[in-house]
């Protein structure tokens, strides 16, 4: 993906934020074009205002797993992942991540 998409992209869940303040989504997509572009804190503050928005949404929670792991933060990434699990303990991909984040299977 180059800049200019990047940009663009950031826009659009800008816009959308605006049109949809209550929403979760935008706020979503942006932390994901801001891990692209590879701001990490960015991308973690609008996850954390996501989740905010839908606490109970398990797919935030991983997702904030993988943050973790890309910052080096272990503790927190193991947090994220059991609230991910807590959330929703039957969903599959759930079932295929490591018992420990940052070990072994």
């Amino acid at each position: 993906m180059d800049r200019n998409d990047l940009v663009q992209a950031a826009q659009d869940a800008a816009d959308a934020r605006t049109l949809e303040p209550w929403s979760s989504e935008p706020r979503l997509q942006l932390a994901l074009v801001d891990e692209l572009a590879g701001d990490l804190p960015a991308a973690r503050k609008a996850l954390d205002e996501a989740i905010a928005r839908a606490p109970e949404d398990w797919r935030l929670q991983l997702i904030s797993t993988r943050l973790y792991v890309e910052s080096d933060d272990i503790p927190r990434a193991r947090e994220a992942l059991a609230k991910a699990r807590a959330l929703n303990p039957r969903e599959p991909i759930l079932q295929l991540a490591p018992r420990e984040v940052g070990g072994g299977p």
